[in-house]
């Protein structure tokens, strides 16, 4: 009986692949934005889904903690989870609550 949800698992997986690419797409992208610790102000921006300048200016203000590395500002995930919070906006990444321990 086990064996038989198995198998059906994972032939509804292969079927999902082959037929939906595009939701197989988005999962990666999802993975690897949740296994990036720290972020340029643009990738912050993009996780957002606000303009970069947005972010520079929470940044100058004093709003958003980042460090300053050449020309651009680099966000760790820990201070854009607590920013986003902080702006109303809840919980930005799952992990979050263990990222603060």
């Amino acid at each position: 009986m086990r064996k038989d949800k198995v198998t059906k698992a994972l032939e509804d997986l292969v079927r999902i692949i082959t037929e939906q690419p595009e939701i197989v797409e988005q999962f990666v992208k999802s993975l690897k934005k949740a296994s990036i610790e720290v972020y340029t102000s643009k990738q912050a921006a993009e996780l957002l889904q606000c303009h970069e300048i947005t972010i520079r200016r929470a940044i100058k203000s004093g709003n958003l903690k980042a460090s300053k590395i050449g020309r651009d500002y680099r966000i760790s995930k820990i201070d854009l989870g607590r920013f986003y919070r902080e702006q109303g906006g809840g919980e930005l990444f799952a992990d979050s609550s263990r990222d603060e321990q």
